[in-house]
């Protein structure tokens, strides 16, 4: 069944698997590999109790336990299971392949991790390379290590020789008065010997190259460098020393610093495998640059504005759509009462004008909502929602763009004049420029040598010639960059860390930095006023100066030329192989990289003077791009509201010209109106009809009130132009009033006519005899008055 052989597989790959690696390290006491181990979760516990009855399933299993366990060959295995899985039904068969899928790949992974251990004992074994057979031990042997200046690998200190106490002289450092243990050698390369001589059991003394010949001259040696060392090492006379009394008869000698392994040194020496790879890397100086145009705008991308911008009229769109035509008086106002008295043309056209200014109040609802700033309130639910959505919108918004504006403002953008080497030749860079120039180092000749071939390979293409500043040493070319004589220079990344560092250290960093002529001082005031008086004024005896500058030597681009550095032996030595697996081995427990971090500096570990430093103050450049778009939208603004001025004037001079016409349909209305009015004030009724209430007598109230409304404003020709075009509520009123004085003035005629015409027998019998009526006096006066009334009200 698939769990009984599922079982077997897992007891299998446990044992064979911890057999293989006992054979392949038998001294596994001393660097233990560890054992491979079957994922616990593939097992069921259920079939563990099962696992040594059920080993003579397999034959082949059987086989592989009990006999030689390094020739396991998994996938002969697994071809052995699946034959005992032919019973298995379609479901079975197909878990059981993943499952025994996944263990083959754990077996393999564990023979390769295993297999990449270290090789090293308590005896110091080491095997050759070539016939697998053991090396001598290396234990209790001494070497002599010949070196040189160069930090960080190798810092010599006083190789110059020249003390005043003879005994500390010692050039050459034959007496050995120069050991890491007194703190007189120091680096990488020391550290290093330091680790390999744990690891080994082998002993170590250094001597350096100093020619006797200069020396009794000019009473100090000259910087030790790589070429003396190898020309030492291959027994070049006039040095301190005998390279066959260093190297003894044993041959245990080599040459220890940053010696690159390159086709022309491996012709005449052996080298161990590289213990650090490197390669060149390019330095320039960074300079303050001025901000972006649009740097207000810097914590948002031109994306997210544009999305920002969508928004807002999207929630414009909205709003337009909750708050409706009429529905927020705010928003959109009431509709005119004079637009039922426009014409079909007129009343598309402000509908356009209408649909246009609405949208503009939607919009500037939307974006003053996201301002923190609206000036207007919904009055439907859904124009409340929103609303409210758009204030959580903002919320967010400006929180995100407040707490990134600080951080971009007071960032100061940095710029290089170069950034990689092909900006030196290449016509279509962006930094290409006839005036840049690189630095080297006549101590370093591999720098020319690069540059040698690098001519060679662009002869042909017009891009072959660039300017070269040459300097004595790598740190010279990186103060000839800082200084600007130079726009770059480059060399091994671990040296050029180091003088970089030095300068950081320096002062010559930072906006603030700089550099004195005496460069011991490393800041302005104990530069230009070294000491003072008795009276505390500055005393400045060597005329020291301060140069400022602004900005710090970085490394740019990435690593080009890689190679790596490894120790030199003679040709016809074997101990290289020795020292190769010894290096490899401190690398794979991690004690090479923590020297390699011990001395060499990081680009992150670095930290400007102190005394360089300078504060960040915001300038107008910051925001030049924020106050150019404020300037231009109000001066929008201006000219909008201009705009408005000079329609509004030319439709204030054209006002009289169309009121011309409207004027003489006004007079005929008010002379209608009046004649109406006399009728119903003077009129007496027909013979035949009672009263003016008949029909050819009396008017019809209601069309006394429109030719009132119609009217309105156009009786009286000196008053045309004051009256407004649409009648107000008040104006309305008291044309309702107006009209019921009509009414009741109507009446008042019927009992007046009434009156007289029951009177006027009697006034007729005794109009010779007796006075007039006084009643009918009294109703006369009263009617004059109230048409007089009518009259000034009308006017009004």
């Amino acid at each position: 069944t698939a769990m009984p052989l599922r079982s077997v597989l897992v007891l299998a790959v446990a044992i064979v698997g911890g057999r293989a690696s006992e054979q392949a390290h038998p001294n596994d006491h001393v660097l233990p590999s560890p054992r491979l181990q079957s994922p616990s979760s593939r097992i069921n516990a259920d079939n563990q109790t099962d696992l040594r009855s059920l080993r003579s399933l397999s034959p082949f299993v059987s086989k592989q336990l009990e006999g030689n366990a390094v020739d396991l060959d998994v996938n002969q295995l697994l071809q052995e299971v699946d034959a005992g899985v032919s019973k298995m039904n379609k479901r079975q068969i197909t878990k059981f392949k993943e499952y025994m899928t996944s263990m083959k790949e754990f077996v393999m992974k564990n023979q390769a991790a295993s297999q990449k251990k270290p090789h090293l004992d308590s005896a110091k074994v080491f095997y050759d390379p070539s016939t697998q057979k053991p090396l001598a031990s290396f234990d209790g042997y001494t070497y002599s290590a010949i070196i040189y200046h160069d930090p960080p690998f190798v810092s010599i200190q006083d190789y110059f020789a020249n003390s005043t106490n003879p005994a500390d002289q010692d050039p050459g450092n034959l007496n050995q008065t120069r050991t890491p243990g007194n703190g007189k050698l120091s680096g990488l390369s020391i550290d290093m010997l330091g680790a390999l001589s744990t690891t080994m059991g082998v002993s170590f003394k250094y001597y350096y190259p100093c020619n006797v010949q200069l020396y009794n001259s000019q009473k100090y040696c000259n910087t030790p460098t790589k070429n003396e060392s190898l020309n030492l090492f291959s027994g070049t006379p006039g040095y301190f020393g005998s390279i066959a009394d260093m190297c003894g008869a044993e041959d245990r000698c080599m040459v220890v610093g940053p010696v690159k392994i390159t086709s022309d040194i491996t012709k005449t020496y052996r080298l161990t495998q590289p213990f650090m790879e490197s390669g060149f890397v390019m330095a320039v100086l960074e300079s303050k640059s001025n901000p972006s145009f649009m740097a207000a705008f810097d914590p948002f991308d031109w994306l997210l504005w544009f999305l920002v911008v969508i928004e807002i009229i999207l929630c414009g769109v909205l709003f337009m759509w909750t708050e409706g035509y009429g529905t927020n008086q705010d928003l959109w106002g009431s509709p005119a009462i004079e637009d039922l008295q426009l014409g079909l043309c007129e009343r598309i056209v402000k509908i356009i004008w209408n649909l246009i200014s609405q949208s503009y109040d939607a919009i500037y609802w939307s974006f003053t909502l996201l301002l923190g700033a609206g000036d207007k309130a919904p009055t439907t639910n859904a124009g409340r929602l929103v609303v409210s959505f758009q204030l959580l919108f903002a919320l967010i918004l400006v929180s995100m763009y407040t707490g990134n504006l600080a951080t971009f403002l007071f960032t100061i953008p940095m710029q290089t004049k170069v950034t990689q080497f092909d900006d030196f030749v290449d016509p279509a860079s962006f930094y290409y420029n006839k005036k840049n120039s690189i630095c080297i180092s006549t101590l370093n000749p591999s720098m020319q040598s690069w540059l040698d071939v690098k001519k060679s390979d662009l002869i042909g293409t017009g891009q072959s010639n660039f300017n070269i500043i040459t300097n004595s040493t790598i740190e010279d070319c990186l103060f000839s960059v800082y200084t600007g004589k130079a726009t770059a220079t480059f060399f091994d990344e671990p040296t050029v860390l180091y003088y970089m560092n030095r300068l950081y250290s320096s002062g010559m960093c930072g906006d603030g930095g700089g550099y004195c002529t005496d460069r011991t001082k490393i800041d302005q005031e104990s530069c230009v006023c070294p000491t003072r008086d008795s009276a505390k004024k500055c005393q400045n005896p060597n005329n020291n100066k301060w140069y400022a500058i602004s900005g710090s030597v970085v490394t740019a681009g990435n690593i080009f030329n890689p190679f790596g550095y490894g120790l030199v032996f003679h040709r016809n030595s074997t101990d290289y192989q020795g020292f190769s697996q010894a290096i490899e081995y401190i690398k794979q427990i991690g004690l090479l990289a923590s020297i390699e971090d011990n001395n060499i500096p990081g680009l992150s570990t670095m930290s400007c003077s102190s005394l360089a430093g300078g504060s960040i103050q915001l300038t107008f450049s910051n925001i030049q791009g924020l106050f150019t778009l404020i300037m231009a939208l109000l001066f929008a603004g201006l000219c909008v509201g201009l705009l408005e001025q000079i329609i509004a004037l030319v439709m204030y001079c054209m006002k009289p010209c169309l009121k011309k016409k409207e004027l003489s349909v006004a007079g005929s209305r008010k002379n209608s109106m009046v004649s109406v009015s006399s009728d119903l004030m003077l009129r007496k009724p027909a013979p035949g009809h009672k009263s003016l209430a008949d029909a050819d007598t009396k008017v019809d109230s209601a069309d006394i009130q429109v030719d009132l409304q119609q009217g309105n404003g156009e009786i009286g020709e000196e008053k045309a132009q004051e009256v407004e075009e649409q009648p107000s509520p008040e104006e309305i009123e008291m044309h309702k009033k107006i009209t019921e004085l009509q009414r009741g003035l109507a009446e008042i005629e019927e009992i007046i006519q009434t009156f007289e015409l029951e009177k006027s027998s009697e006034q007729t019998q005794d109009a010779n005899e007796a006075p007039a009526n006084p009643l009918a006096a009294t109703w006369q006066s009263f009617h004059a008055n109230v048409r007089s009334f009518l009259g000034s009200k009308a006017d009004t």
